[in-house]
């Protein structure tokens, strides 16, 4: 594995506080199952530019629905975070 891939691991090991569970309920409402590539990089507090290349590289799945828009399924990205971590992570 390549230094930048490990770092990029380790950025995505150490996500700090993120939501919960993506699949969790916030006043009641379900959350989406599709977000976008800002939504991902707020949650996580990455920038967009580390989200668009994990969803280049393959690690974090999307679908892209025209030239611009592009949506991650909140069910893909979670299985995406879970092969990704390294180590235990408290909840």
């Amino acid at each position: 594995m390549s230094a930048s891939g490990l770092a990029t691991r380790r950025k995505i090991a150490n996500f700090g506080q993120a939501r919960n569970s993506i699949y969790g309920k916030a006043n009641g409402l379900a959350q989406p199952s599709y977000l976008t590539i800002n939504d991902v990089a707020e949650d996580f507090s990455v920038s967009d530019k580390l989200v668009r290349k994990l969803i280049q590289s393959g690690e974090i799945p999307s679908i892209k629905l025209g030239y611009r828009t592009i949506r991650i399924p909140a069910s893909g990205l979670d299985k995406a975070l879970k092969a990704l971590t390294v180590g235990e992570v408290d909840q």
